[in-house]
């Protein structure tokens, strides 16, 4: 919910999002966190089903809906342990108004700045000034194009 940009490739989400860059494995969050959300929906099922048992149900089928709340909690806790395995990586980054993605190379944009990582490691292979928020990032033969709020385009390329 704080991500202030993203990029997705192949499954793979580049965000920015708290002070940080980072990257995850979006099917794989996909499939834990879909997990979670049902088995959050099981437990609250559960709960209903057990306050509405009537008044001569017996200790055994109190106990069967209990048994099956807790071991979908148990479940639960279990995969929230996976979530950490979906990231990547996460690095701190102060560019967080744009990303763009140009091969294997994360560009971001940020106020008087832009940074470029590797989105292998989320290693900064290097940043440069630029004047004003860099808000507008294109990629095309070899060449980086910035326009930031002060009206200002650069472009980057090598010689």
């Amino acid at each position: 919910p704080h991500a202030t940009a993203l990029v997705i490739r192949a499954g793979i989400v580049y965000l920015h999002a708290d002070g940080q860059l980072q990257a995850f494995d979006r099917d794989k969050y996909v499939e834990v966190q879909g997990g979670i959300d049902r088995l959050e929906a099981l437990r609250s099922d559960l709960q209903k089903k057990r306050k509405k048992l009537p008044a001569d149900a017996t200790d055994a089928d109190r106990k069967a809906i209990d048994d099956e709340h807790r071991l979908a909690g148990e479940r639960i806790a279990e995969l929230q342990r996976r979530v950490p395995s979906c990231f990547l990586w996460r690095v701190p980054s102060d560019c967080p108004l744009t990303l763009i993605l140009a091969g294997d190379t994360l560009v971001a944009g940020g106020e008087d700045k832009i940074a470029a990582y590797d989105i292998t490691a989320g290693r900064e292979l290097w940043s440069t000034p630029v004047e004003g928020r860099a808000y507008g990032l294109a990629v095309a033969d070899g060449a980086l194009i910035v326009s930031t709020d002060l009206g200002r385009i650069v472009c980057f390329a090598t010689e």
